[in-house]
């Protein structure tokens, strides 16, 4: 972080470390507070955001309308419990920086899945999205697997070290774009798991896919990985569910290795995002809708 900080004024400097100290302040409150208080803080945030910013208000109707296929009635109060959400993920990592133990609050549907194809093949990869609690997510999957996830670093550096720090605390490593394809080929070949949020908008390198009936750029990664490195593929998803965090594997994703790079790549990432899309139809508040996820790609972008 050292050569990184260097090169930022002094101002922002300043500025960032007061931005992470407020952070770190309220980590500490989380830790007093029950799951039950922070949930509702995070409603009550959330209500206080959608009212009084409009340009989140704005962007979140925006998104879900664009959303043709998404099976609701009122977008607008889909659009305030998306939020409401969004603000207490951000509590609950709070909270969770602080806790050793997530038994009573983290739940595996099927656990089997996942050990079932590590005796048989040991590499697995993972294709997480930004449905419920993504933090939570990772930390799942890191508690008692070696894993390899895969990150968007923040502008905020001191930020970042941190969040960074808590994402690795059990058997994860966070690594950002630098090297991806090579670091998560070397993770492969040496047993672990490789997790990635394959669902924000990817305009440079991503691939047309479609998603509620909307034309997207997706990132092919996770469905390159698999197809080059013959490693079996699964989507990895989180909901919560009365005060617990559920957390579901799917069945391995086939694969044809005897079809065309393009083309397998291309189905595989739309196979992945068919299924965000069913577990987002039951959840839609769940969702992070507050990302552009319908951003058009520019012309110099174009294939």
């Amino acid at each position: 972080m050292s050569h990184q900080s260097e090169r930022i004024p002094l101002a922002k400097k300043i500025i960032d470390y007061t931005i992470y100290l407020f952070v770190r302040l309220i980590s500490l409150t989380t830790t007093f507070m029950p799951m039950r208080l922070i949930d509702r803080c995070g409603k009550i945030v959330g209500s206080l955001l959608f009212q009084l910013v409009p340009s989140y208000r704005k962007r979140l109707i925006t998104n879900l309308q664009l959303a043709t296929t998404l099976q609701s009635k009122n977008k607008k109060a889909l659009a305030k419990k998306s939020l409401q959400t969004l603000c207490t993920t951000f509590l609950e990592f709070c909270k969770f920086s602080h806790m050793k133990n997530f038994d009573k609050i983290f739940h595996n549907e099927n656990p089997e899945v996942l050990s079932s194809l590590q005796q048989k093949h040991k590499s697995i990869i993972i294709a997480g999205s930004h449905l419920s609690n993504w933090e939570a997510l990772i930390l799942n999957i890191s508690y008692l697997n070696k894993t390899l996830a895969i990150g968007r670093p923040f502008k905020n550096v001191y930020i970042y070290k941190w969040i960074t720090k808590n994402r690795e605390r059990f058997h994860g490593k966070i690594i950002t774009s630098k090297n991806t394809i090579s670091q998560s080929k070397k993770a492969l070949k040496d047993g672990k798991i490789v997790g990635i949020l394959f669902d924000q908008t990817m305009l440079k390198g991503g691939i047309e896919t479609q998603f509620f009936g909307r034309t997207v750029w997706t990132n092919p990664l996770p469905a390159h990985l698999a197809y080059r490195t013959k490693n079996p593929i699964i989507f990895y998803s989180c909901t919560k569910q009365k005060g617990k965090f559920h957390f579901k594997y799917s069945s391995p994703l086939e694969i044809n290795f005897d079809n065309p790079y393009k083309e397998e790549v291309q189905k595989i990432t739309q196979s992945l995002l068919n299924l965000l899309e069913k577990e987002v139809q039951g959840y839609p508040e769940q969702y992070l809708w507050l990302h552009n996820r319908f951003k058009k790609k520019p012309s110099h972008h174009a294939n």
